[in-house]
């Protein structure tokens, strides 16, 4: 038997619809999963405060987690969340995939022009008389 695709109106806003909730399930669990170390240390810091533990002497023993866990937890996954983000982005929307394409190629070409238009510029003051100045003895 074959299957026959439904090309109504209805079935391809369910596709969207889909493909929507698939994405931002997709961001909500990147950004779970990045802030995950930093929930997990605010909950050992009320831990320690509702059984009164100074923090954090039950839960990091070495001295490297003992300073840096909140910054490593808090800065740097907060950073890796940000520069993911895009990257998702660009995989998951067909939009902002041709936007940005459209950007790099027009600052590509900006950039070409500008620096032709450098040279040029460059190379007229270098060789033009104007730009040799005259030494008075």
């Amino acid at each position: 038997t074959t299957k026959q695709l439904d090309t109504s109106p209805a079935a391809g806003k369910e596709g969207h619809l889909k493909r929507a909730a698939v994405t931002v399930s997709l961001f909500t669990g990147l950004f779970l999963l990045c802030n995950l170390p930093f929930f997990i240390i605010t909950a050992l810091y009320a831990v320690s405060l509702c059984f009164g533990y100074t923090y954090p002497e039950p839960f990091f023993k070495s001295d490297f987690m003992r300073l840096y866990s909140w910054v490593i937890a808090k800065v740097v996954f907060t950073v890796i969340n940000a520069a993911l983000n895009p990257l998702l982005y660009y995989c998951r929307m067909h939009r902002f995939k041709v936007w940005l394409s459209n950007r790099i190629s027009d600052s590509a070409s900006n950039s070409r022009v500008s620096g032709d238009l450098v040279i040029a510029s460059l190379k007229t003051v270098m060789f033009s008389k104007a730009a040799i100045p005259d030494v008075v003895s």
